[in-house]
Parts: structure tokens; C-alpha cells; sequence
């Protein structure tokens, strides 16, 4: 799990080490970005992408170590009516909203930030934690931003190794797969993921989720 300062409506967001720039400091990409900023360039990806620092996508959110948080399992009894979740909204970015309504595995879910209802297959969706009970009565933007959300899961862990993001990556480097290594980062906890030895000449390591509205 990973800031990112740009948007602080939730503090911490699904997150996979791309890159060690230090003992101090990592470069992540985001599974469930809520902003262009946060989403990663599909150009990138490929090696092909020629705008570099001025790309409007992410090649990566420089953070802080000491930032990173371990991962949290997600939380899926929290599907249900009024729960607070993400969908996927256009061009692939994530949307904070509750469910209004539960039939079988389709579920409509009222967005917070302009009230509108997408629909979405329950397998889908990324659930967050509860809010206090006090604030569940008022959904608005504005109280929304004043939210403070404590512990907050992600499903699916961003389907790093699923097709998602983490194929990119593999299709991105042309060497083989290695084992990964564990270091040394005091008491930082790290869960492996799989690193590929041309990428970087890194290794890629899964944090936990969290996240964050649009």
C-alpha cells in the first residue's frame, strides 16, 4: 500500500514496487487508479512511450519508504447494500460509490461525486472499509473529503499476475523469470510478487491495497 499526495482523500492505494531508487525511497505503479496521474502509461509498458517526465500517465510514483504499508486482506462480506466500494468507471479509472442495490451478481452502485448509478458484476468491485456510523448519514462530496475511512482493503489485489498490469510488465521485459530475493528493509514487511531479470534489473514486490476516489 502506497501514498499518493495528489489526492488525499484516502491515504493509502493498491500498490506494486516497480523500482528500488534507494534504501530509502521506491517506485510503485497503482493497481486502481482513480486519476490519469495515478494510471499507468500503456506506452511505458511497451518501452514505446515518448513523452517521458512529460507523459500525462504514470511511469511511476516516487515514494518513501517508510510510506509503505503492509497488506490487508480484502473484505468481501462488506458487498452489500450502502457499502462503501470502487468501480471501475471510463477510461479505466476507479470511482468511490455505495451500493444501492444487490441482485445476484449485478450490483448498481450510486457514485459520491456526481450521483449517478453504474452497474457492475460483483466479482468486480473493490471493496473499502466503513466509515463511522455518524458520517454514513451524509454522502455528499464535501463530507466525503472530511471521511476518516481507517483500515481500507482492495479485491483482486489489482490482478498483477492475472492479466492485468502484471502481463504488461512481463510482456515489457524479454528475459526470463527469476526467483525473488527478500531485502533487507528493517521492519518492513515485503510480499514477493515475481520480478523479470531485464526490467529494471529489479525486483517487483505486491503491497497492500487501499485506495481511493476520483
Amino acid at each position: 500500500m502506497a501514498p499518493f499526495d495528489s489526492d488525499r482523500s484516502l491515504p493509502l492505494h493498491t500498490a506494486i514496487i516497480m523500482d528500488i531508487e534507494s534504501s530509502s525511497r521506491v517506485r510503485v505503479l497503482f493497481s486502481h487508479p482513480t486519476c490519469p496521474a495515478m494510471k499507468p502509461c500503456s506506452h511505458f509498458l511497451a518501452s514505446s512511450c515518448r513523452y517521458n517526465e512529460n507523459c500525462r500517465f504514470s511511469h511511476g510514483y516516487s515514494v518513501e519508504l517508510e510510506r509503505i504499508e503492509d497488506y490487508q486482506e480484502p473484505d468481501f462480506m462488506s458487498i452489500v447494500e450502502q457499502g462503501l466500494v470502487l468501480v471501475k468507471g471510463s477510461s479505466d479509472l476507479w470511482k468511490m460509490g455505495r451500493i444501492s442495490a444487490i441482485d445476484g451478481q449485478n450490483v448498481a452502485v450510486k457514485l459520491l461525486k456526481s450521483g449517478s448509478e453504474l452497474s457492475s458484476k460483483r466479482k468486480d468491485l473493490v471493496t473499502l472499509g466503513e466509515v463511522e456510523e455518524e458520517e454514513k448519514k451524509d454522502e455528499s462530496w464535501k463530507e466525503l473529503k472530511q471521511e476518516t475511512l481507517g483500515n481500507v482493503s482492495v479485491g483482486e489485489s489489482g490482478n498483477w499476475n492475472g492479466g492485468g498490469i502484471g502481463m504488461k510488465l512481463m510482456a515489457k521485459n524479454s528475459g526470463g523469470i527469476s526467483q525473488t530475493k527478500r531485502p533487507n528493509f528493517g521492519g518492513a514487511h515485503l510480499h514477493p510478487l515475481i520480478f523479470f531479470s531485464h526490467f529494471f534489473a529489479k525486483n517487483f514486490y505486491l503491497f497492500a491495497p487501499c485506495v481511493s476516489l476520483s
